[in-house]
């Protein structure tokens, strides 16, 4: 009996776009997810380390485009978040992830922007990370409430469907909150922050 061959050639099906569910699980993980505190970015106007992303060379100093910056493999934006807001822990807390807003990792004015990062639970990585289908809430939320977004993007970012009906969630505020993030650089004594030091002018605490 004569075996039958499929000969017909078929491809992976395209990702469908979220479409009305877009907002739904925009709203879910604003919910659950940590922005900064809209005052304490306006208090930092830059970003808040000289660093960028080069998990290769991580924690050198090396020279880019005439600025002296620290090599970095993504503990710099964690660190900006938690020191901004009074948190001084150092290691990755369990469960979070620490994500960019905008895919600007080697440009050291958006690298460690607070504008630029929100905490989000490790579940919502996919949603949120490079193009996901949620960039869209952040990048406008970033343009419209803290007035930031990286050089060389002209015009105002879109502003997705149903925005205006996300309820967003803020870390706390603290008092000078550049006084603390200083202090932590001061204080700690790893391989990162006497990088650190040596770019932001600051002595290291006896």
């Amino acid at each position: 009996m004569a075996v039958k061959t499929n000969t017909e050639i078929r491809k992976v099906p395209e990702v469908r776009s979220l479409g009305k569910h877009a907002l739904g699980l925009a709203k879910i993980v604003a919910d659950k997810s940590y922005l900064p505190d809209p005052d304490t970015v306006q208090q930092f106007k830059t970003a808040v380390f000289p660093s960028i992303r080069n998990a290769k060379l991580r924690t050198e100093v090396h020279e880019v485009e005439g600025q002296k910056l620290l090599m970095d493999d993504n503990f710099m934006p964690r660190w900006a978040l938690l020191w901004s807001h009074g948190i001084k822990d150092t290691g990755h807390p369990k469960g979070w992830l620490f994500a960019h807003v905008w895919p600007s990792v080697k440009d050291p004015g958006a690298f460690t922007h607070l504008a630029n990062l929100i905490m989000i639970p490790e579940s919502f990585a996919s949603l949120t990370d490079k193009d996901g289908p949620l960039t869209t809430f952040l990048r406008h939320h970033a343009w419209s409430v803290y007035g930031w977004k990286p050089q060389g993007i002209t015009g105002e970012p879109e502003r997705p469907d149903g925005f205006k009906k996300i309820r967003w969630n803020y870390l706390p505020k603290i008092q000078s909150p550049e006084d603390f993030v200083r202090g932590r650089v001061a204080t700690l004594d790893n391989r990162r922050v006497k990088g650190l030091r040596s770019l932001m002018g600051i002595s290291k605490e006896s």
